[in-house]
């Protein structure tokens, strides 16, 4: 039987979907992560894999038919452009 021999690296696991994750917005545009200054995309944080965009529906469509998809795309963008995965 095969044996295997692991050495740390000392770098930290990124866990896809399963990692550190980061409330960008948790059911409001004025909680969390807005208060990041917009270059900020949190290359400290070891092992943050996915952020989370939780927002209610009229901030994305503040009227019926008028939609602002700026609110998601602009905060999402920094983070995809890092490799990491966008939950809305």
């Amino acid at each position: 039987m095969p044996t295997l021999s692991l050495t740390d690296n000392a770098l930290p696991l990124i866990n896809p979907g399963m990692g550190w994750k980061l409330h960008y917005y948790d059911n409001s545009i004025v909680k969390y992560g807005h208060k990041l200054d917009p270059a900020d995309t949190l290359d400290d944080w070891p092992g943050l894999s996915t952020i989370y965009l939780r927002l209610p529906w009229s901030a994305v469509e503040p009227k019926h038919q008028d939609f602002d998809w700026s609110v998601v795309d602009a905060p999402a963008q920094r983070w995809i452009d890092k490799g990491k995965q966008i939950a809305l």
